[in-house]
């Protein structure tokens, strides 16, 4: 929706800088999504006569015209149909920027041109692109356009949520700008009434025996309320220029002194009107009806439509008029020869004009705002105002009124406790505050008229609000709550310095990433229930200071199944392993990530806990690819990277001593110096107490005493190294009692700022290596922030690394 500057000024006091006010507003909930001055090109552009119009020797569809501006005449050419000798229209001189043309000095067919004259299209000021711009004859000339139209004006483009009706027009967002802006609203003496309140009976029925007509409302279902006013004795001319102006400022093209009086009507208030000839009316008279089906007609916008039974319709004697709340028929539509009117104030089904718009793609002005859903009681303020402003402009008069509201809605009153709202909203605010805040939107507090009334109610008691009708949208006490804090600002809530946390975020984050890692690896979750029973857990053979040996026992199980609080998730994958495997499942990768309930000095204390299952090929069956079986190298880079998503600590491993893992198939996980699980192949003779055959590997982490260690900070990027890395390998015989991870550690010592990377590359056992020892091959790069190493610095690096395996290990080179 877009709305003037000027015509919002005339209701409310603004602040002078247009940035101020779109400010104000959006705070406020009026989202403004941008503003321009479409006059301010126009003060280059003069007012001009023509003083002779000729055809153009070669090219039938142009004129040469001579102007004068004034002081000067000019040759200009126009292509325009409207012009005409004597004329009075607008000039662009040449060098002046019209949008984002620059105009130029042309030679169109060997005759020159010195400017352009313009429509309204052109200038910006309308959509009309017809012909060149018509002005009085007492326009004076060579006077810039901008000062004669005074249309020194700012446009805003402001998008309203749906339900906010009450704010597409100019009264409704002057009403919520006062209100925000704490100034007062001045509606000027030609409106009716205030606005605030619309009684059922605000219009007396007025019959005149000699005009006949008669109102049938047969769909009140879907036109609640339809009030129509017969107005004689009118004119149909030309608006006045401030009509026009206004109109025009809001993108609508002034067409009559009827239409634009409705389309004038729609905009202050945001409900729109229609006018019908009275005289083309079969049987004087209008049916609100539905439409039959097949039924057609030919609307404004020059289309024929054919409506459906559920279309509504406003009909006359025998045809239907208009498409009702969307567009006009042209078979009643206001000419220079109409001289009674019926005037159509009207409100529909909010669902039925959407309904009936979007099957027939037909939207206007009308549909846009009877689509979210307006209020019955604006029709008789806008129908009142509508007929004043026609007897004022068109010398009519109202012979005839009638006002089918057969079921008037009643009164909305809500309840609000400012000890309530101040809960909510953090604020300390008084009874004062709320009514200052409320009563310029038009909400009547019962029983309180100034500040003393309401020092004589607590912030627990109720303060009861009348609400307008065209605020459908408050309907709770929160729905005012809500009206206080836009209207005191949130920006102006004070900060908590505190943070209050209803969650974890860091904890469900990585929970997340643990979730989704080891699906990505191809793991399927599973979710068991926390009770257990002591046999299972008595089949992980645990040592009697297990720290999972003691649990809790339910007084009231649901079963000897559910007896006992869990201590590992262990048992409940292993069942999930006997079970798939039993159905034909070979291949198995399970995990769960839960809590478990641990017994400590008879006191409860829940951790959780992450454990997994991994049964046949780690990955599927492939026609090109190898398949690899499970095994617990595999299981371990799972671990490993899994670590890696929480921790930036380091992660090592070593034998374990952990009974329900085969010997020497198993490690302990350490993170920061600190055990925090193990990983293996379960031991095939518990495995076969579970009828479990297959090689099961298991790991069982402690996910919350990773946590204690420190998460993973946010990674920190940095350039990717100038200079090359060198690569070289080395290969050495070493006792089998001795780990990988120590052997990684002493090679780093020897230059942790050079050395980036080490693989282990290759193990051998067997011929010609002794019993107890393996070879071992790792590659090394080498790798310098400071300059491209030489083979001389990579050769003493790898001499040290050698001096410091032979001493601490007793290694024998190969």
């Amino acid at each position: 929706m877009i709305f003037s500057y000027n015509w919002l000024r005339e209701f409310v006091e603004l602040p002078q800088d247009p940035s101020e006010l779109a400010k104000i507003m959006t705070f406020g909930g009026i989202e403004v999504e941008g503003y321009h001055s479409p006059a301010e090109q126009l003060k280059e552009i003069i007012i001009v006569k023509i003083v002779k119009v000729e055809k153009h020797p070669d090219a039938d569809k142009l004129h040469v015209c001579l102007i004068d501006t004034g002081s000067t005449t000019k040759q200009v050419i126009c292509g325009a149909p409207n012009c005409q000798q004597d004329m009075l229209t607008a000039y662009a001189p040449v060098g002046v920027k019209l949008g984002n043309r620059t105009i130029e000095r042309v030679n169109i067919r060997s005759v020159e041109s010195e400017g352009m004259l313009c429509s309204e299209s052109e200038l910006g000021i309308s959509e009309d692109h017809s012909g060149i711009l018509s002005l009085p004859q007492d326009a004076p000339l060579g006077k810039d356009l901008r000062s004669y139209l005074d249309i020194s004006d700012t446009i805003f483009e402001v998008e309203i949520t749906p339900n906010r009706p009450d704010l597409l027009g100019i009264l409704g967002l002057a009403r919520d700008v006062a209100a925000l802006t704490k100034k007062a609203l001045h509606l000027p003496d030609r409106f009716p009434t205030d606005g605030y309140i619309y009684p059922p009976g605000f219009l007396s029925t007025i019959t005149a025996d000699n005009v006949p007509f008669n109102l049938t409302n047969e769909a009140t279902n879907l036109c609640p309320r339809y009030i129509a006013q017969v107005i004689t004795g009118v004119k149909v001319k030309e608006s006045p220029n401030w009509l026009k102006r206004k109109l025009m400022a809001v993108g609508i093209t002034p067409i009559n002194n009827i239409v634009d009086i409705t389309n004038y009507v729609m905009m202050e208030f945001g409900h729109p009107l229609h006018a019908f000839d009275y005289s083309l009316l079969e049987g004087k008279q209008i049916r609100v009806r539905r439409a039959q089906k097949g039924e057609t007609i030919s609307a404004l916008d020059h289309k024929d439509y054919v409506l459906l039974e559920d279309d509504l319709v406003i009909a006359d004697g025998t045809k239907p008029v208009a498409i009702a709340g969307i567009i006009g028929g042209k078979n009643s539509a206001i000419s220079p020869a109409t001289h009674t009117i019926v005037l159509e104030a009207a409100n529909f089904s909010n669902l039925s004009i959407r309904h009936t718009a979007a099957r027939l793609k037909i939207n206007t002005d009308s549909s846009y705002r009877f689509e979210r859903n307006l209020s019955d009681e604006t029709v008789a303020l806008i129908s009142q105002r509508a007929a004043d402003l026609i007897t004022e402009l068109c010398q009519g008069e109202v012979v005839v009124l009638r006002d089918s509201y057969p079921s008037p809605n009643p009164i909305t009153e809500i309840g609000l406790r400012a000890k309530r709202a101040n809960e909510l909203l953090t604020t300390e605010l008084s009874n004062h505050d709320i009514w200052e805040y409320l009563r310029p939107l038009g909400l009547i507090a019962n029983n309180i008229s100034n500040q003393k009334d309401c020092e004589t109610i607590s912030e627990e008691q109720t303060i009861t609000f009348t609400i307008p009708p065209y605020r459908k949208d408050l309907a709770r006490e929160i729905d005012l709550i809500e009206e206080i804090i836009r209207l005191h600002g949130y920006n102006n809530i004070p900060e908590k310095p505190e943070r209050e946390t209803i969650t974890d975020l860091d904890w469900f984050y990585t929970k997340r990433e643990i979730a989704d890692y080891l699906v990505h690896n191809g793991f399927y979750e599973a979710i068991n229930s926390s009770f257990s029973e002591p046999a299972i857990l008595k089949t992980l053979a645990l040592a009697e200071d297990d720290y999972r040996t003691p649990y809790f026992e339910l007084i009231n199980p649901l079963g000897a199944s559910f007896s006992i609080m869990r201590t590992s998730l262990l048992p409940g994958l292993l069942k999930n392993v006997q079970f798939n495997l039993s159905n034909g499942q070979t291949d198995i990768k399970l995990f769960e990530l839960g809590k478990v309930f641990l017994k400590q000095d008879d006191k409860p204390a829940e951790r959780y806990f992450l454990a997994g299952a991994v049964v046949g090929n780690i990955n599927k069956l492939h026609w090109k690819y190898k398949t690899d079986r499970s095994s617990i190298f595999a299981v371990k880079g799972y671990v490993e990277g899994l670590v890696s998503l929480i921790t930036d600590n380091q992660v090592i491993f070593q034998p374990t001593e952990m009974k329900y893992y085969q010997q020497e198939s198993a490690i302990d996980i350490l993170v920061n110096g600190q055990k925090v699980g193990n990983l293996g192949k379960f031991d095939p003779l518990l495995a076969k107490k579970l009828e479990i055959e297959n090689a099961l590997f298991l790991f069982d982490i402690d996910i919350s005493q990773i946590l204690q260690c420190g998460i993973k900070k946010s990674p920190v990027y940095q350039e990717i190294n100038r200079y090359p890395a060198v690569i070289r390998d080395i290969s050495f015989i070493i006792d089998k009692k001795f780990e990988h991870q120590s052997i990684d550690n002493t090679i780093r010592s020897a230059d942790r700022d050079v050395i980036k990377n080490i693989t282990l590359i290759d193990e051998f056992t067997g011929k010609n290596i002794q019993a107890g020892y393996r070879s071992l091959t790792y590659s090394i790069i080498f790798n310098s922030n400071q300059g491209t190493l030489t083979d001389e610095f990579v050769n003493n690096s790898l001499q040290e690394i050698k001096s410091r395996l032979e001493k601490e290990y007793k290694i024998e080179m190969r």
